[in-house]
């Protein structure tokens, strides 16, 4: 029968044979008095004895409640004893013999998951993670970044992650972190180089309230860095995408398309895409860069940068600056070119005018078939479209209906554009090319004209007047909805409601001979508005009469 003691190690409560406790207490002195003169006596004591404590429990079970000697052989095995580290040789024989231990209990160090608080950027997790696979942080932080980018996953796991993953406060756990053993050697050292670091102690030693600041403090600026990191990374995908692909908006072509229809000297273009690229290109660069230091702490500066940045800015605006003034030069002057014909007079009364929808541009399902083909590009409202001979300009052609002082039909096609004189604008637009066709009483129109394969964009258009002879009905096709424009008639009558309707020409315009459901619809619309303007006024009335109700009273209770 062997006497039993109970003994506390570490917070921890054992009941221990006397034999095994004379063991371990000579064992814990011995390791006391090798530190006696180390820096961080007590906080090595302090972890020794947690590791200790470690390794008892594993040895009790219900049916073993008493540490023996065997158990306490066996924590001085995994330990390893002061004296094993004095010299060469004898480090070489503790880590053979460690290496032996390692391998009865499984070949390996098992690794724990820990929260890291020592080179933590904010809670220690990605950290954490690292050492527990093994892995670069950077490759868990990069991952992170981009599942909350993604959807937001990335921060929800973060949060949680760092409320359940503890935090590797002593010494053992740190080591347990790295895949490191824990003994008596392992954390002598890391105790030792921790102590090394006064800064640090001081730093992390702080008053409550000021940690309480600092954290958060430090929590609002990874939080914007993350902010400009991310804010950064899209203007830079749609940057790039813009400049050199397309536009994500319509699926149109990118800029490239949109310059070569513009500049008529490609050096233009060359010089505003260097101009764009420094310009736009450099903020949001910087706009990267101020956010990787705000998230990852990093404390580099090089004045330099910034100058470089700001003297690259200031040439990139110049350049671009030059350059759209010398285009907006391009477009100063305005010149038109009048084509005036005398088609063959309608056999019947009434007269149809709609558009050619046997071409396949005016098509009304062409915008969402057809429309995304190669080489298409939007400018300022015009779909342009490259064929082999010519450029097509798909636009709302406008679309006049005036009264024609002669007995007979006339149709006068003005057609207009831009350049940098006179001369040269007007010579753009002799360049269009518009069609229409008069078949069987019906002028059909086409909602888009052409000029030649390597003409450039210049702002062209096209006015259509079709001229009406006095008496003479008109039909207007709901094709036509989206073309007339401004057309003048005796009811005023909006241009959308003119459409599917008889229209008889007068010396002061249109007047409609089958619009009856349009009057009573604008008679209803004339009531109902007269309604509410009754009820508004009603109601205005009211307000005044309270308010002169309230100033009465005020002046008699003075």
């Amino acid at each position: 029968m062997n006497k039993t003691i109970t003994i506390n190690i570490s917070g921890i409560n054992f009941h221990i044979d006397e034999g095994a406790y004379e063991s371990l207490s000579k064992y814990l002195a011995t390791i006391r008095g090798y530190f006696s003169s180390s820096d961080g006596r007590d906080e090595i004591m302090a972890d020794i004895e947690s590791r200790i404590a470690e390794l008892l429990q594993e040895k009790i079970s219900v049916s073993k409640q008493v540490v023996t000697m065997e158990d306490i052989e066996h924590v001085v095995g995994i330990m390893g004893k002061p004296e094993d580290y004095g010299g060469d040789e004898a480090q070489a024989a503790q880590e053979e013999k460690k290496a032996e231990t390692n391998i009865n209990n499984g070949g390996r160090v098992r690794r724990r998951l820990f929260r890291d608080p020592d080179s933590r950027v904010m809670g220690g997790v990605c950290n954490g993670i690292a050492h527990y696979l093994n892995w670069d942080v950077v490759w868990v932080r990069i991952i992170f970044i981009a599942l909350i980018w993604a959807g937001g996953a990335g921060f929800f796991a973060y949060i949680i992650l760092w409320i359940v993953v503890p935090d590797a406060r002593t010494t053992a756990e740190k080591l347990q972190m790295r895949g490191e053993s824990v003994d008596v050697n392992t954390i002598s050292k890391s105790v030792i180089e921790e102590a090394g670091l006064p800064r640090k102690k001081v730093r992390d030693g702080a008053g409550s309230g000021t940690s309480f600041w600092r954290v958060l403090g430090n929590v609002v600026l990874r939080c914007l860095g993350l902010f400009l990191v991310g804010l950064a990374t899209f203007l830079l995908i749609m940057f790039v995408l813009g400049l050199f692909g397309f536009s994500v908006a319509n699926g149109s072509a990118g800029a490239g398309e949109y310059l070569n229809g513009v500049f008529d000297d490609p050096t233009q273009k060359v010089l505003l895409y260097l101009g764009a690229i420094l310009a736009f290109g450099i903020p949001i660069i910087m706009l990267l860069y101020v956010g990787i230091k705000l998230l990852f702490k990093l404390k580099y500066r090089n004045k330099w940068i910034n100058i470089a940045a700001g003297l690259l800015l200031v040439i990139g605006i110049a350049i671009c600056v030059s350059v759209t003034l010398r285009t907006v030069a391009g477009f100063s002057e305005y010149a038109e070119v009048k084509n005036r014909q005398f088609p063959s007079q309608p056999n019947t009364d009434t007269l149809f005018i709609g558009m050619n929808m046997a071409d396949k541009y005016n098509a009304e399902n062409f915008f969402y078939e057809e429309s995304n083909e190669n080489g298409r590009v939007t400018i300022d409202g015009d779909m342009i479209i490259k064929e082999a001979d010519r450029k097509i300009f798909i636009s709302t052609v406008r679309v006049h209906i005036i009264p024609n002082h002669l007995d007979t039909l006339e149709v006068l096609v003005i057609s207009s554009a831009h350049g940098p004189d006179k001369e040269n604008a007007k010579g753009n637009a002799r360049k269009i090319v518009y069609n229409y066709s008069l078949k069987d009483s019906a002028i059909l129109l086409n909602n888009y004209f052409s000029v030649g394969a390597n003409d450039k964009w210049k702002n062209q258009s096209v006015d259509v007047y079709i001229k009406v002879p006095k008496n003479k009905v008109i039909y207007l096709d709901r094709s036509v909805e989206h073309a007339i424009y401004d057309v003048k008639n005796t009811t005023n009558t909006d241009d959308k409601d003119m459409v599917a309707r008889k229209w008889k020409m007068t010396p002061v315009g249109l007047e409609c001979i089958d619009c009856k459901d349009l009057e009573e619809k604008e008679n209803f619309e004339d009531r109902l508005k007269r309604k509410i303007e009754k009820k508004i006024e009603l109601k205005l009335e009211e307000q005044m009469d309270k308010i002169e109700k309230e100033v009465d009273d005020i002046h008699d209770g003075n």
